[in-house]
């Protein structure tokens, strides 16, 4: 299912456009273009808190366990966290081990611009619960201290 957004004018025939060319389904589309009409901005605060709050409690763990031995970025928006390790550890034993035990994250190569290994780490928290923040991070912290 996609979503759009743009002027009244439009909206209805890119709307049967899309739904020829992919095969969304009309009435799902419909529906969910009705619902945003009037509730689109309480919406997006809606998932706003929720996010702010998995971050926080993310940055709130991370300083708890990590604090010590690892240093991150605070993020104002977005969807990530970026933390940055101590040169001592060897990325890829993390990586592997952390994957072992069902963490997984991108690493800091994949925004290199040669896809170097780096010293950094990317986490995403919005499409996981709470319980699974603090799950994730427990296991994270085990790892890495493991190597240190």
């Amino acid at each position: 299912m996609c979503y759009l957004i743009g002027s009244n004018q439009w909206n209805w025939h890119i709307i049967a456009m899309v739904t020829l060319i992919i095969e969304l389904s009309g009435l799902a589309s419909l529906m969910v273009a009705e619902y945003l009409r009037e509730n689109l901005q309480s919406h997006i605060k809606r998932h706003n808190d929720i996010i702010r709050e998995k971050r926080n409690v993310l940055l709130e763990i991370l300083k708890a366990e990590l604090g010590d031995c690892v240093s991150w970025n605070k993020p104002r928006g977005g969807l990530f966290v970026l933390l940055k390790l101590p040169d001592s550890i060897d990325m890829a034993k993390l990586e592997k081990l952390a994957e072992q035990n069902g963490v997984i994250y991108t690493s800091g190569r994949e925004f290199h611009y040669k896809r170097e290994e780096s010293q950094y780490l990317r986490l995403s928290y919005p499409h996981i619960s709470l319980d699974e923040v603090s799950k994730g991070i427990a296991i994270l912290t085990k790892c890495v201290r493991q190597i240190i």
